[in-house]
């Protein structure tokens, strides 16, 4: 069997997870979501949440869990 590139790994890994996973750089901008994440929080794709800032999107569910 042919070692995979660890970014392919890596990405299969995420993609993968049962559970919902994010990521993001120090600044707070997210990088990474998964489909877990996504169904989670009522996202349909993950373009819908990478690049934006992880505090906006807190705000975001917060203000969706008070007014549901």
């Amino acid at each position: 069997m042919k070692a995979e590139p660890y970014p392919a790994l890596l990405d299969t890994l995420i993609a993968n997870l049962q559970d919902g996973l994010m990521a993001e750089t120090s600044d707070g901008r997210i990088v990474v979501v998964n489909a877990a994440f996504c169904r989670m929080f009522g996202f349909a794709q993950p373009s819908e949440v990478i690049g934006r800032m992880s505090h906006d999107l807190r705000e975001e569910l917060w203000a969706r869990l008070v007014t549901d």
